[in-house]
């Protein structure tokens, strides 16, 4: 049985808790926090799409090929824009690398979360614990 501080000390235990649980869950509810982290190779192929986009390519195609490259990927996925990046010294023809490795891989744009409701203490409960004594 719990005496009463040990029972006191596990409704203080509840607050922190549910105040991490609340901070926790509103963090995600930020879309700021859901955007992912571009790393800079990636945005440096990005780049060279946009300013040097292959002939024939539409200004959509260009912008679906940039938020495709603008996208969080698994390093060798990255490693592979980056080969096509390094494969010739000019930028014309780099583009036309990293639009074959978007096509080759079937990239497509990234689509982030919805963002979850912003919640208070009051939205969390808690249903049921147990004391081990």
């Amino acid at each position: 049985m719990l005496d009463d501080a040990d029972a006191s000390g596990a409704f203080d235990a509840w607050e922190r808790a549910r105040a991490d649980i609340v901070e926790k869950w509103n963090f995600m509810s930020d879309k700021a926090n859901l955007e992912p982290r571009i790393p800079p190779r990636l945005l440096r192929a990005a780049d060279v799409v946009r300013d040097h986009p292959p002939a024939g390519m539409t200004q959509d195609e260009i912008d679906r090929a940039i938020d495709t490259i603008r996208a969080p990927y698994p390093e060798r996925t990255i490693r592979t824009f980056q080969s096509a990046l390094a494969s010739s010294p000019e930028p014309v023809e780099q583009a036309e690398q990293i639009i074959r490795v978007i096509r080759d891989l079937g990239l497509h744009p990234f689509v982030p979360p919805e963002p979850l409701p912003e919640i208070t203490p009051d939205d969390v409960y808690c249903v049921t614990w147990l004391a081990l004594v």
